[in-house]
This record gives C-alpha cells, structure tokens and sequence, in this order.
C-alpha cells in the first residue's frame, strides 16, 4: 500500500485511497471511480448495463442518450469488471447490469455508499467524490445531454448532415480532452500502474 495511517491521511486523494483498497471491493471501487471520474449521479452509475460500455470505439453509451469518452485508465478498469463478470457470474447478457448486488438483483444505493464508505475508511461518501469533479468541471455532469440537445436542434433546421456530424466530433473532441485532462490529475493511470505492479 502507497498510502499512509497518520495525522496526514486526511490529505490522500480518493483516487489513491480507493485503488489501494479495492481489492477487497472491487464493484464498489469502480462505481466510485466512475463518480469521480465523470461527476455522475449515483442512480446513473447504477443503472448503468454492460451493453452501454462500447470498448471498441472507446465510449459508454448512456441510456438517456449522449456519449462519454472512456479514457485509457477508464478503458483498464471496465475490461476487467467486465472480464471478471463473464468468467465469475452466469450474468453474460449483454443488457445485463453492470453492476450487481450478491443475490444478483440491482445495487441499492445505501448499499453503495455504506459499501465505498468501508473502502475509503470512513473518509470519503459519493457525494464527496462528485464534488470534487464538479467543482472543477461543472459541466461534466450533463455534457453528453447537452450535445445530444444541440444535434437534436440543429436537425429540424434543415443543417446538412456534415455540419452535424462536425458538431458531435469537435465537441466529443474537447470532452475526451477535459475528462483525459482530469483523470490526469487525480492520477488515475499512475495509480493504476502503481497498484498493478504491487501485485505481481
């Protein structure tokens, strides 16, 4: 383990913390990373099914409509739930959650948050780790609505199809970059080797 109990634990990112712990919860451990990582409400993250995660074209999907990059350390973290999913549950389907409680029945989120609150030791509730993405990306939390209401828009006008198409990149584009610049930050590809090598 990188991290350290002491006077100073109360300064560990999330991020560090969680990764370090998630061995001993790994489905919590991605739900919470997945908050911090994007700023998403809870109840998406666990409605979230296998079939919304597209891992060739590097994107999850939403079900309300939208898109969101999955960057390379998001990319790592879903292989791996969802090879572990195949090879450990009967839950194979396609459109099956992607996250499950043990009676294989949906998540509840008391359950979730009672559940990352063991892992981070008491630290960290999931409101804490949206806060600290929205705090500094606002807008993270509703972007892919927005870019789906912006197409949705520009289609009755009549706007060719190049100039929509055009949209949707440069404006995925510059959320990949935002969400790649973030998750940077809270070092999550660093961390991720770190906890990786730790194990070998």
């Amino acid at each position: 383990m990188r991290w350290m109990v002491g006077p100073n634990a109360m300064f560990y990112e999330p991020a560090e913390l969680l990764i370090d712990m998630g061995g001993d919860d790994r489905p919590a451990m991605l739900v919470a990373l997945l908050a911090l990582a994007y700023g998403l409400p809870l109840k998406t993250i666990l409605a979230a099914r296998r079939s919304e995660f597209d891992l060739a074209a590097e994107v999850w999907r939403l079900l309300g409509g939208g898109l969101l990059p999955l960057s390379p350390p998001i990319m790592r973290l879903m292989r791996l739930h969802l090879l572990r999913q195949h090879l450990f549950t009967s839950r194979r389907q396609p459109d099956s959650l992607l996250f499950t409680s043990q009676d294989g029945g949906p998540l509840s989120e008391d359950e979730i948050e009672r559940r990352v609150r063991r892992l981070t030791r008491g630290r960290f509730a999931m409101s804490d780790l949206r806060t600290r993405v929205l705090s500094k990306y606002p807008w993270f939390e509703n972007a892919p609505e927005r870019i789906e209401a912006k197409v949705i828009e520009l289609t009755p006008r009549r706007e060719r199809p190049e100039r929509i198409a055009s949209f949707r990149h440069n404006t995925s584009t510059h959320l990949r970059r935002r969400l790649n610049e973030w998750h940077k930050a809270i070092r999550l590809s660093e961390l991720l080797g770190i906890h990786d090598g730790a194990k070998r």
